[in-house]
């Protein structure tokens, strides 16, 4: 809410008519149930409709491979008060993240190791407290 993200939430577990959000409307339910993108569509509309109903999000962001495929299924999603998008790096977002937080560490691991060791002069490196 309020433009922010919410980590580390398992809305795929929500349950919609008796069964986890993510085994109605998941890609693999779509790819293993051969559904057309209409059939497909409808029922992810009636798992973001109950996400809308219950959080009111200004935004719905899919992401994953699918959401390339945006452009067959999108028109199938109307009647959800949020604005729903597909994701703009599609499945690439879980990889960026694990560089970004492989330097992040490298970074910290080599400032911590100069601040124990009062070597910063030595490894010409100032650590930076953010």
């Amino acid at each position: 809410m309020n433009r922010e993200l919410w980590p580390n939430t398992e809305l795929g577990h929500l349950q919609i008519r008796g069964k986890d959000a993510e085994h109605r409307a998941g890609d693999g339910v779509r790819k293993e149930k051969d559904l057309s993108w209409k059939q497909w569509g409808k029922r992810l509309k009636e798992v973001l409709q109950t996400y809308d109903f219950l959080f009111g999000p200004d935004a719905i962001i899919l992401g994953g491979g699918v959401s390339r495929q945006f452009e067959h299924y999108g028109k199938y999603l109307k009647g959800i008060r949020a604005e729903v998008l597909p994701a703009e790096l599609e499945n690439q977002a879980g990889s960026l993240v694990q560089q970004w937080l492989l330097r992040k560490a490298s970074f910290w691991t080599s400032a911590f190791r100069c601040i124990l060791k009062n070597r910063c002069a030595e490894e010409k490196s100032t650590p930076v407290i953010v």
